[in-house]
């Protein structure tokens, strides 16, 4: 019995061995890939049917981009399933609402349009569409309410705070930008340009330092994995949800730009000049699932292909460390 003892806890130490080894072997190749971003990496992911997970420089904070509006999304489906909002009704468009980061405002002018909430919610997390944003963001209660969901859900460093108008014009030193609560476009312009040159090129340095809408990937993890679980949204909601992100047109490079041909994600990107994110669910070949939250924060390369690679290049170390697991 004794020998049989030995045995087995011979054999527990070699597999917890193993599973050190394999994951520094993992973190080392992120550490090798995160130079060439210009900036700092930050990488969240768990197997979502076995719980094993994976962290690098995790508990950072890391402005969110536009990967803030999954927590949008849930708060919109929230309200949602408890009868609050009607994602059947039209929200009307008029030109004071076509503001900056909007491209509708360049396919739309007077006298404007009607979009559903549900159209809504998905040309913001197909296309990313930054006047949808805003738009489900009212109706969601503001970033205060966002938040409060997200709070409720038991994650805490994690924060939505404005609409993405002014995530654009804040980093410039540019703050007023509403009359009686619209967007004024002659104000954005008319101080716009009396920005310096060497303010414009040193927004994206405020950008990161913002502590507002931000999170840490642990907790974007977090989101998605209580996502995928139902633990956020009935059944009916989770499914319109996934379905939605597998539809994201963006981001054509980053966590889906290493991995093998065909491979199905559910994911939202997220974009500000030195800033690079993506965050979302794989498939995998044998059915089961990883879900990854991937932030690039104060890249001195600004933008480009550099930082969208190196999270190209961790997506698929990711998802080859998960396929091997045993």
């Amino acid at each position: 019995m004794r020998h049989v003892f030995l045995a087995v806890a011979t054999s527990v130490a070699v597999s917890a061995t193993t599973a050190a080894q394999t994951t520094t072997r993992l973190t080392q190749e992120i550490a090798r890939i995160e130079p060439a971003s210009g900036g700092r990496l930050g990488v969240a992911a768990m197997h979502l049917e076995s719980g094993k997970t994976f962290f690098y420089q995790a508990d950072e904070q890391y402005p969110m981009a536009s990967t803030y509006k999954v927590p949008m999304a849930v708060q919109a489906f929230t309200l949602a399933q408890q009868g609050k909002l009607d994602l059947n009704r039209m929200v009307a468009w008029d030109t004071t609402d076509l503001h900056i980061g909007s491209e509708a405002f360049l396919l739309f002018r007077k006298p404007g349009f009607a979009m559903s909430v549900r159209n809504l919610i998905e040309t913001m997390l197909i296309l990313s569409e930054n006047n949808s944003t805003d738009l489900v963001l009212a109706l969601d209660g503001g970033g205060a309410a966002v938040t409060k969901r997200v709070r409720d859900a038991g994650i805490t460093d994690m924060r939505v705070d404005r609409p993405t108008a002014e995530i654009i014009a804040n980093p410039y030193g540019i703050t007023d930008i509403w009359t009686n609560g619209k967007f004024d476009r002659a104000k954005w312009e008319r101080q716009f340009a009396a920005l310096s040159q060497a303010r414009r090129d040193s927004a994206w340095v405020y950008y990161a330092r913002d502590p507002r809408d931000q999170t840490s990937p642990r907790a974007m993890l977090t989101l998605l994995t209580k996502l995928w679980k139902g633990e956020l949204l009935d059944r009916e909601r989770t499914a319109e949800m996934l379905d939605i992100m597998y539809r994201c047109e963006t981001g054509a490079g980053r966590i889906k730009g290493m991995l093998p041909r065909g491979t199905r994600v559910a994911h939202k990107t997220g974009t500000y000049p030195g800033t690079a994110n993506d965050v979302g669910i794989i498939d995998l070949p044998d059915g089961t699932h990883v879900a990854i939250a991937l932030y690039l924060k104060g890249s001195s390369k600004i933008e480009g292909k550099d930082l969208e690679d190196a999270l190209a290049q961790s997506a698929r170390a990711v998802y080859d460390w998960f396929i091997y697991r045993q």
